[in-house]
């Protein structure tokens, strides 16, 4: 039996091809398979500064469009647009915040959500959590680590991580990993507790 061309071709095409849902960002690969029912991606992120200063930062590259200006400010009920300031309400969280963004390849929009923690004069812990809004996303290639990542890479500050939930380090599950990162000229450890 012999093959036409036509699936030859297609069956190259399909091969040789990069794939079309891919996250095409510097930190994909940390595929989540559907943790929250849907792609999500769940972190925790220590800074040795105060919780307003790490706010301003994130909310700064987030009011400009984010490192790549896919990245939109979301309304919030307390007034204005990123975050809103919950200290004067006594609430456990300093800061939270809220942004929309448009990815590159497919142009779906995920989610992104941040609570900002002061846990001493000088230290904040932030959770961040991105999930994609589409629904049936079970793999996302990568994507909401993604959003995460290049977020707060783009703030500048030096922070370690700890992955919460889903977006697995591959390979590297139930050990916690350390890595350098280089931000704006400096390195911080990255610490990477996949569970």
């Amino acid at each position: 039996m012999t093959f036409s061309r036509v699936p030859v071709c297609v069956l190259l095409l399909l091969t040789l091809s990069p794939r079309a849902n891919a996250c095409d960002g510097a930190y994909c690969g940390r595929l989540d398979q559907g943790s929250c029912g849907n792609a999500c991606c769940k972190l925790e992120w220590t800074f040795h500064l105060p919780a307003e200063t790490v706010m301003k930062h994130l909310n700064q590259s987030i009011q400009e469009g984010g490192p790549d200006g896919s990245y939109k400010a979301s309304a919030m009920y307390e007034g204005g647009t990123g975050f809103a300031d919950l200290t004067p309400f006594g609430a456990p969280a300093s800061f939270i915040g809220q942004v929309v963004r448009t990815t590159r390849i497919k142009k779906f929009n995920d989610t992104l959500n941040f609570a900002l923690y002061k846990t001493s004069d000088e230290t904040t812990k932030v959770t961040a959590f991105s999930i994609s809004q589409i629904g049936g996303a079970l793999g996302d290639d990568g994507q909401n680590y993604s959003n995460l990542e290049e977020l707060v890479q783009a703030s500048g500050l030096v922070f370690t991580e700890e992955t919460v939930m889903g977006c697995p380090v591959p390979e590297a599950s139930h050990r916690v990993k350390r890595r350098s990162i280089g931000i704006a000229g400096r390195k911080s450890s990255l610490v990477i507790n996949s569970k």
